[in-house]
């Protein structure tokens, strides 16, 4: 039975669109924990880097590779680390609406006996 899904969000530069991600993930997450948000940030994007180790406790930082063309290989860092059963790939300018989406995106996961 699925109980956790793991936000899994590369980023770059855009702390401004990381502010709005991060507000409108603990608006509608309803219970934290059903859901965590992990970060991939580059070791030479120093601001991104500060800014996530400053407000949140999960963030992977590591070298920048090809830019988007490692997008795969930075998603596979990010689940390597996930504590969800369901992993959502997102990206830093993703905004949630839908209240307590974590719960209902697990209840539809759980309709499938197989996962």
């Amino acid at each position: 039975m699925f109980s956790r899904v793991s936000v899994l969000v590369p980023t770059r530069g855009r702390i401004d669109r990381l502010k709005t991600l991060l507000t409108s993930f603990e608006i509608t997450s309803g219970d934290l924990e059903d859901a965590d948000i992990i970060f991939r940030v580059d070791d030479d994007d120093v601001e991104t880097r500060d800014f996530l180790f400053d407000r949140h406790e999960k963030v992977l930082a590591g070298p920048r590779f090809q830019g988007y063309q490692s997008m795969p290989r930075f998603f596979n860092e990010l689940s390597s680390v996930a504590s969800g059963d369901v992993l959502m790939c997102g990206n830093d300018d993703m905004v949630f609406k839908t209240l307590h989406w974590p719960a209902r995106m697990l209840e539809v996961a759980n309709q499938y006996p197989d996962g």
